[in-house]
């Protein structure tokens, strides 16, 4: 199978961008994919889809175009199919689209032939859960985030007792809560704890700070997970299911988190079993009692990281992805 990329290329990116890389050089070793977003040589500034594809392919176009985020219209008389990841459903700044409806409406006019989802479902929004889901109208498939086992993994001896690395802002409120209280409660129970001492930074300013070692990103960021015991996060108001929640357990550390909403019987997700769910106000409580516990917690850790490796690597998403792909022809053609 023939695959164009024309994402942004994203070893040196961070956050979701950096996934994207890596999920595509798995991509590229069990398919002819070729690369043409910007930062790639063979990108060129103005093309329409159609344009790159002639110039690269001439009249023997690829099956698959995986494109990046756009607001113009495709040509609906093409030769090949046209999908797009979508992560965020709650709207896209960089069009100026700032809610559910204003996103699902550009979607639905750009005529993709199928919406690769990270998160089908919304929470706390204006819209139902299911708003999306049931009104976008290209076919969507739910291909969640995955991991690369050698880049997470247990590490040892552990380092940190309580880790929380990210993003902390209004949309996270649980993260919220545990910065500002974490300090203190770890003092006062004689744990470690390992946090950006310097305030939060966003992940949008990184490149500003990616010299400072006390801002945890890319191979640091992976070792502090590896070094860690307990990692505590969310997944925002909105209830996605964010990297950490399969970054962690394949660290060979206790997620401690809001619950996954809508996807987490899908993914395999089971409180008490695989990771352990939190809220503001019982989050010391749970931390406590498995740090007392360490049996009952190293449990649960040995479920998580198995959840993830036999479920949630790139090499068996990647898999996963090709079977929708070939799926998808096979049943154009009949």
């Amino acid at each position: 199978m023939k695959i164009l990329l024309l994402r942004k290329r994203g070893e040196w990116a961070y956050g979701s961008p950096l996934y994207f890389h890596e999920f595509e050089q798995e991509l590229a070793k069990h398919t002819d994919c070729v690369n043409a977003g910007p930062g790639w040589p063979l990108y060129r500034e103005g093309e329409t889809v159609d344009q790159t594809v002639k110039r690269i392919y001439g009249d023997d176009p690829p099956e698959w175009v995986i494109d990046r985020e756009r607001v113009e219209k495709l040509n609906p008389n093409r030769q090949y199919m046209v999908g797009h990841h979508l992560s965020d459903i709650h709207g896209r700044i960089s069009a100026g689209v700032r809610s559910p409806e204003m996103l699902l409406e550009l979607i639905n006019k750009i005529g993709y032939d199928a919406i690769f989802m990270k998160a089908p479902y919304i929470y706390n929004a204006k819209v139902s859960p299911t708003y999306f889901t049931e009104y976008l109208k290209p076919p969507w498939y739910f291909v969640p985030y995955s991991v690369d086992p050698d880049k997470f993994y247990p590490r040892f001896p552990k380092k940190h007792d309580i880790t929380l690395i990210g993003s902390v802002a209004e949309r996270y409120p649980l993260r919220n809560a545990v910065w500002a209280e974490m300090p203190e409660f770890c003092r006062q129970h004689g744990l470690t704890y390992l946090m950006n001492n310097k305030g939060p930074r966003p992940s949008w300013e990184a490149a500003k700070w990616e010299n400072d070692p006390e801002y945890y990103i890319r191979d640091r960021y992976a070792e502090a997970l590896g070094l860690s015991r307990f990692f505590i996060f969310c997944g925002g108001i909105y209830g996605y299911p964010v990297q950490k929640y399969f970054e962690v357990p394949a660290s060979g550390c206790l997620p401690l988190v809001d619950k996954l909403k809508g996807v987490g019987d899908f993914l395999g997700f089971v409180d008490g079993e695989n990771y352990v769910v939190v809220n503001k106000n019982n989050w010391k409580e749970r931390l406590l009692y498995y740090h007392k516990h360490e049996d009952e917690a190293q449990r649960i850790i040995e479920n998580g990281r198995k959840l993830v490796l036999s479920r949630h690597t790139h090499k068996i998403r990647t898999q996963e992805f090709l079977n929708i792909l070939e799926t998808f022809i096979l049943e154009g053609e009949t």
